[in-house]
């Protein structure tokens, strides 16, 4: 297990050595400070005034899509670039199986994913309560309203994760991998209209991630229970670990 946890602080350490991350965070924060000088204008200007939670929750929304974008990118990098640099060799060499030098890999992403996530909640909220409003409601509200949803929909970000991570260990190629999550998850929407009458359709992975529908107390469809949802959503991703793994262990590497 400590060696696992070097290997997944070797994987942060080139992440962040390469500029990815540290880059990443910047311009997020120039996000936020553009949006924060933005606002502070229009109410100057005689705008109407955004409350703490309202604005911590629209800015939020935003840096969220721009991170699930990221998390792809970084997804498919992670991988593609030991080829390219020819790393992947000495990587290789190490006494760790092939298995744990990948699942650090993942573990890695997803840690990042949530470091990126949780420090730009907390820097926003934390200036949008200085800054602006917050008699409309605290914690709570920020809870009910930013957090708990971002938590309930944190599974559609992890399988596009793994659809990259799968298609970088696949073919080896940063655009292509990069292409194919991108291209499902902006066609899923469409693909799931066009299917959701059919009797299948619960079996298919699309409907069962967002989980906040259950929250809600609207199932995502009529009669399916969480606990479905939870081993759909499951057998997908194991699929495609189990898919990345064999891959990753049978490939020749010259």
């Amino acid at each position: 297990m400590s060696y696992f946890t070097s290997l997944v602080q070797n994987e942060w350490m080139k992440i962040t050595s390469k500029r990815q991350l540290p880059y990443y965070l910047i311009f997020l924060f120039v996000v936020l400070a553009a949006a924060i000088g933005l606002q502070l204008w229009s109410q100057s200007e005689g705008g109407s005034e955004v409350g703490s939670v309202g604005f911590t929750s629209f800015i939020f929304g935003i840096t969220s899509v721009f991170t699930g974008i990221f998390s792809i990118v970084i997804a498919s990098q992670i991988i593609t670039d030991e080829f390219k640099d020819g790393t992947i060799k000495q990587l290789l060499i190490r006494p760790a199986s092939r298995t744990m030098i990948l699942m650090s890999k993942l573990v890695t992403i997803i840690l990042v994913v949530l470091f990126v996530n949780l420090a730009m909640l907390l820097v926003t909220a934390l200036a949008a309560f200085i800054l602006f409003d917050s008699s409309a409601g605290g914690i709570n509200v920020l809870w009910e309203g930013t957090i708990l949803p971002f938590f309930l929909t944190l599974p559609n970000e992890l399988f596009y994760i793994l659809v990259a991570f799968t298609a970088a260990v696949l073919t080896r190629s940063l655009g292509l991998s990069i292409s194919i999550a991108v291209i499902l998850n902006s066609l899923a929407g469409m693909l799931s209209i066009f299917i959701a009458e059919k009797p299948w359709y619960k079996y298919t992975v699309f409907p069962h991630l967002n989980w906040k529908s259950y929250y809600m107390g609207q199932p995502p469809i009529e009669g399916v229970t969480f606990g479905f949802t939870f081993g759909i959503f499951t057998l997908y991703m194991l699929a495609l670990l189990l898919i990345s793994i064999w891959v990753f262990k049978k490939r020749d590497i010259q």
